[in-house]
């Protein structure tokens, strides 16, 4: 025999494999490829929509649609891109057309149809054959279908699944198949695939008529995609790992299913949602706020979107709430609370003052208080409604008629309770003293509300005044304008409004165990640089001499030493500090006003004396250019003489010479400050009131 020819010692720059095919016995299998992917081309030109032949008859139109772009659709995924490419052209060209045309005939036929046999083909099931043996199909060409059936079949149809049927419930139930084959997937296109599904069948099953198939469907898709959650939920998501730029879009659509789910009543009766909602359960709610806490930044939106959602489910069963509802979830609410994270702070806040606050006034307004001055406006201006101390809210309300029922149906904490969670000792939560400037102002307005709603018992009074006393002093004289001043306005307004209304603190301060002495107040008064705490210390400093409880002497000469240290800040040939001036004004209109209704024997011809040269200042003060002085010195006129004057201190004051005096300058101010270019009108407004009092 002839020798063997050797081997070829190049593979011709080939792969070895390649090289060895070359070499074997089936080397005409390129040929096969290409007859078969020029048969595909063939089909799909047979019956491509463009080319008409196939749709001439009217009655057998629909069907016939529905198989061609069936068939166009499997085309379009195929592994070859030679086929894929025209059969990918062809179907959009239709689509296109379908959506311009006025007949709107021709799109996807029958989507029902259409549909079932994608879907049926993407489970390996045959379409024209159910008993024949599955296929198995592979990841790629499953997600483009699924994709197909997604955008073109489910979302285009708004009334696909109105009319029950047994291919409608059938078309349910393979979808919810698909999904979850899709999600339990490995390929990352297949998964986000199979989500979008899921997203478009969430808002079309809001329409189906109720079922225990859909029952059974809506639970199984929400085990799903709380599945999928779980992980953003419980230890957050690497954003630098290869795979999160790919389940991103996963979990995208899963929050839109949490969303429809929970916005659709007719959905969530008899599921495990309503179930969980009635008995006061919190499980989806601890799912989405560790997902607004701990997810990537792109997707925390959609979280804390599906947590609003999920408020408003709650909202719809606010009936069935209990106070075991809330105890499970302010755990989850503080929580949110103190994240870095705004939108879960926002959500926090927002689920205090809508869901919480009807069932637990005290704990919504503990949680509210506190985020009542975050960083984020949003979330700051819903915790302020949550407690009632924006712009009219019930609290500024009470506050402004300093008592009063609260209109409407405004839950109030009790008093007591709110003083102990928030001034005590014994609480692991943060409280005032944790809290910042902003959060303690609203605090302190809204146990200043509750007090004068309901009253309280003495020992919660003495712990509020401790507390005032402690956060002035803490404050100081020189605070800057911000927070903390705005701090300070309110601490001397609660003061002031709880000495008026209560004799206990009123006595606890006159001891000197208030944590502020009598002279305490009248030097803040004096030296304060903040003119809303300035007038407030001056009213409480007027306010303890004045009750009924202090004796004659200890009020004899508490004002004579007040209005002597008042007097020396409003020297006006020399005035070094107008914050000082003012302070003094305030201090010297409130004692005044407390003397002129008093009767006063012992020490009172000095006492009148001192009172007449202080009147005199006063008086002097309102001609000032300056409109602070000027302004204040009228303010504090009119609070001295308004209240009325005894018989024996107008004699006293006439024959001084003061009320002369007094009426002299309050004629200059009026002619300077009546009209032209100084009209001042605040001043000239409490000129003509305190004139109308003396003469009167």
């Amino acid at each position: 025999p002839p020798p063997t020819p050797p081997a070829p010692t190049t593979s011709f720059g080939m792969t070895q494999a390649g090289f060895a095919r070359l070499l074997s016995r089936h080397a005409d299998h390129f040929k096969a490829e290409k007859k078969l992917a020029a048969l595909k081309l063939m089909i799909i030109n047979l019956v491509s929509p463009s080319r008409g032949g196939l749709y001439r008859v009217k009655s057998e139109m629909s069907n016939n649609v529905t198989l061609a772009v069936s068939l166009l659709a499997i085309a379009s995924a195929d592994s070859n891109s030679e086929v894929s490419g025209p059969a990918g052209d062809m179907i959009k060209a239709h689509m296109d057309w379908s959506h311009s045309s006025l007949s709107r005939e021709g799109g996807v036929g029958d989507p029902l149809r259409t549909a079932h046999i994608l879907l049926s083909l993407c489970l390996g099931a045959n379409p024209t054959n159910p008993k024949a043996e599955r296929m198995a199909i592979t990841p790629r060409p499953t997600s483009t279908i699924v994709q197909f059936v997604t955008n073109h079949v489910i979302l285009p149809h708004p009334s696909l699944f109105e009319v029950t049927s047994n291919m409608s419930n059938g078309l349910l139930t393979l979808i919810v198949t698909c999904g979850k084959r899709g999600i339990a997937s490995s390929d990352p296109k297949y998964q986000v695939a199979a989500s979008s599904l899921l997203n478009a069948l969430a808002t079309k099953i809001g329409k189906i008529p109720s079922s225990p198939l859909v029952t059974v469907l809506v639970d199984q898709i929400t085990k799903l995609v709380t599945g999928v959650l779980a992980t953003a939920s419980s230890s957050g998501i690497d954003s630098s790992s290869s795979s999160s730029s790919y389940l991103m879009p996963v979990r995208d659509h899963c929050y839109g299913v949490l969303s429809t789910f929970s916005r659709s009543a007719q959905l969530l009766k008899g599921s495990i949602f309503e179930k969980e909602l009635v008995n006061g359960g919190c499980t989806t709610a601890a799912l989405l706020f560790g997902c607004s806490a701990n997810e990537e930044e792109v997707l925390r939106p959609r979280a804390n979107a599906a947590l609003d959602a999920l408020l408003h489910a709650y909202q719809r069963y606010s009936g069935v709430a209990t106070k075991t509802l809330a105890e499970s979830l302010l755990p989850l609410l503080w929580n949110a609370a103190i994240r870095k994270q705004k939108g879960a702070r926002m959500s926090a806040a927002r689920w205090a003052a809508e869901l919480i606050r009807p069932i637990s006034p005290l704990e919504s307004s503990h949680l509210c208080c506190f985020l009542s001055g975050d960083d984020d406006i949003t979330t700051s201006s819903a915790a302020c409604r949550g407690i009632g101390t924006e712009d009219m809210g019930w609290v500024e309300k009470v506050l402004k008629e300093e008592g009063g029922e609260v209109k409407g149906d405004s839950p109030i904490p009790d008093f007591d309770e709110f003083v102990r969670i928030m001034f005590g000792s014994n609480n692991k939560r943060p409280i005032f003293v944790d809290f910042n400037a902003t959060s303690k102002s609203h605090t302190l307005r809204l146990a200043l509300a509750c007090f004068l709603c309901d009253g309280g018992s003495e020992a919660e009074l003495v712990k509020l005044s401790s507390t005032l006393a402690s956060t002035i002093k803490n404050c100081g004289v020189s605070s800057v304008p911000g927070a903390v001043s705005v701090l300070l306005d309110h601490s001397c307004q609660a003061l002031a409004t709880v000495l008026k209304k209560s004799e206990v603190v009123r006595k606890l301060y006159n001891s000197g165990e208030g944590g502020l002495t009598w002279r305490d107040i009248v030097e803040f008064a004096t030296a304060s640089s903040n003119a809303l705490a300035r007038k407030n210390l001056g009213r409480a400093a007027g306010l303890l001499v004045g009750g009924d409880e202090i004796q004659a002497e200890k009020f004899v000469e508490s004002c004579m030493w007040g209005l002597g240290v008042a007097k020396e800040k409003m020297n006006f040939d020399n005035l070094h500090n107008i914050g000082n001036a003012h302070g003094g004004a305030m201090v010297c209109g409130y004692l005044l006003k407390e003397l002129f209704r008093q009767q006063v024997v012992q020490g009172g011809v000095a006492l009148f004396g001192v009172a007449s040269e202080v009147l005199k200042l006063l008086a002097q003060g309102v001609a000032q250019s300056d409109q602070q002085i000027g302004n204040g010195c009228a303010f504090a006129l009119e609070v001295a003489v308004c209240g009325g004057l005894r018989k024996e201190m107008i004699e006293s004051l006439k024959e001084g010479g003061a009320l002369v005096y007094v009426f002299e300058c309050l004629s200059k101010t009026l002619k300077k400050y009546g009209h032209g270019e100084h009209a001042d009108s605040t001043r000239v407004i409490g000129v003509v009131k305190c004139t109308g009092s003396v003469l009167w």
